[in-house]
């Protein structure tokens, strides 16, 4: 074959590879467009607005994200080109658990975390997530949540960005972690729920324990213990101590 029409056919082989690419590439657009656009929201912030409170966050750009409590009622807000979204509410003067989803339609699509609002607003508030650590939205502190799921304690706070956590509990040996770009951190470790001394970089906080007889959402020790249903395996306990726990 002459260099000359092999060329010529390879350049038509590139031709008729790039149409056939260019003809899928719409559809295939469309696809992770839409996938993107029916996306779980994620809650970043509550603040106070005079008296409401500002829940805000990151969805799909134009989404209609939604947050929706007991009995049917919605809160809801359009996020902008960016993706960001500020939803209105009254400052609710009970405990409420709030479930953060985008509405396509008549579907939803529920973020796997649920908004818990306690004290009008005035905290604590966190993200609760079913078997795994919660994330603490009025305050950034050592430790902002302690989880007990039956089997193991998944504890989280928040640090200066890339800070090391180290992380003792009833005086066993340290785990580590590290502050993520934001500076938080998870971790896991075993144990039991009964009351334990857990200190975060020689900050000590007393946890009560993952008493499962308790109420929702009670006082425990420094802070409040909430009980939530996980499955059909039984309670998740979620501890949250106070904004400024006494040190010792």
């Amino acid at each position: 074959m002459r260099p000359r029409k092999r060329l010529s056919l390879m350049m038509l082989a590139l031709a008729v590879a790039a149409c056939s690419q260019g003809r899928a590439d719409p559809a295939e657009r469309a696809q992770d467009a839409g996938a993107a656009w029916r996306s779980p929201p994620h809650v970043e912030a509550v603040r106070p607005s005079g008296s409401d409170l500002s829940v805000s966050g990151q969805a799909a750009p134009g989404a209609r994200v939604a947050l929706r409590g007991a009995e049917g009622v919605v809160f809801a807000a359009s996020a902008d080109d960016s993706g960001r979204f500020d939803i209105r509410m009254p400052a609710p003067a009970n405990a409420v658990l709030l479930t953060p989803e985008v509405q396509t339609g008549q579907e939803a699509s529920p973020a796997p975390e649920r908004l818990l609002i306690l004290a009008g607003g005035r905290g604590p508030i966190a993200a609760l997530t079913p078997g795994g650590p919660s994330r603490r939205l009025d305050t950034r502190q050592p430790l902002g949540a302690v989880d007990w799921d039956g089997r193991m304690l998944a504890l989280s706070g928040s640090v200066e960005p890339g800070a090391p956590v180290h992380l003792v509990i009833d005086g066993r040996p340290a785990i580590e972690a590290t502050g993520d770009k934001v500076g938080r951190w998870a971790a896991v470790a075993g144990g039991r729920p009964g009351p334990a001394d857990i200190s975060i970089n020689g900050r000590r906080y007393a946890y009560p324990g993952a008493d499962q007889t308790r109420a929702a959402a009670t006082r425990a020790g420094e802070g409040w213990l909430i009980r939530q249903p996980l499955g059909e395996a039984g309670f998740q306990t979620t501890w949250l101590p106070d904004s400024a726990p006494a040190s010792h």
